[in-house]
């Protein structure tokens, strides 16, 4: 077996035991509530999980029974945890009722739980803000001090900018001249390089998505290019954004919608 073939037979090992854990965890509920626990020497529903369900945790327990409890009047939503997790499905437990059940069954089973989380900041009216923080340590601490003294800059969080803009011009200076190479090399080969290389100068190569401030990841129709044979309703979107495209957030789905979850299905069960 080569490197390639172990790699992918660990992946599809770690996918397989991620799904029985799934499958797992949606049973507890039922459990608990026929007391199936006492019929085996357990005196609780966390000592039944514990001993015969590979060590679960107390709190994992507590999160799928409230999980349930808060959707009761949504089964079809909780019967995802089977497949998709007890945290994904809690993420948008909240926006629940039976009016959204449906769209949110399909939001869980077709977006990331990435995508999954953005969705439920977007729909409770939460500003998305990607926040990061970089742990420095003694010999970066210095570096990054001595740029600050030769900047001259007031503020880290100046010197931080200054520096991350002359990285990317520097390392991706096709973005802003060109439209080759870097992350446009992911891009669909029928999109013009000049409308590429348009599309970032106007963006600076930034999500189109608003409140966005990741990079671009892909180039997206929003009319569907099967739909207009044009490339004039063409926008950057990071990957989070171009789930929500695809699954219909902002608009009905299409037939390339469904294309577009078939494929990214497909490429999870490939690893």
């Amino acid at each position: 077996m080569d490197k390639s073939e172990l790699h992918k037979k660990f992946v599809k090992l770690g996918q397989e035991k991620s799904h029985i854990s799934h499958q797992l965890l949606a049973l507890l509920p039922e459990i608990f509530e026929k007391s199936v626990f006492l019929d085996y020497g357990c005196g609780s529903i966390y000592e039944y999980a514990a001993r015969f369900g590979d060590g679960l945790s107390a709190g994992v327990v507590d999160k799928v029974l409230k999980l349930k409890e808060n959707l009761s009047e949504c089964p079809s939503l909780f019967e995802t945890v089977a497949t998709q997790g007890v945290h994904k499905v809690a993420i948008i437990a909240s926006l629940a009722n039976s009016k959204t059940e449906k769209e949110l069954v399909e939001v869980v089973k077709n977006m990331s739980k990435d995508a999954v989380q953005e969705y439920s900041k977007v729909k409770r009216g939460k500003k998305v803000r990607i926040m990061t923080k970089i742990e420095m340590d003694e010999e970066m601490e210095f570096l990054f001090l001595k740029l600050k003294k030769k900047l001259k800059t007031v503020s880290n969080k100046e010197t931080m900018k200054r520096l991350l803009q002359a990285m990317d011009r520097q390392l991706f200076p096709e973005e802003k001249v060109s439209g080759d190479g870097g992350v446009v090399k992911k891009i669909t080969r029928y999109i013009p390089k000049a409308k590429k290389r348009e599309l970032y100068q106007e963006t600076l190569g930034r999500c189109a998505y608003d409140g966005c401030n990741r990079p671009i990841d892909t180039l997206h129709h929003t009319d569907g290019y099967s739909k207009t044979k044009n490339h004039n309703n063409v926008v950057g979107l990071c990957e989070i954004h171009h789930q929500f495209a695809h699954n219909g957030i902002d608009r009905p789905l299409v037939k390339m919608d469904l294309l577009y979850r078939r494929y990214r299905q497909r490429a999870l069960v490939a690893g």
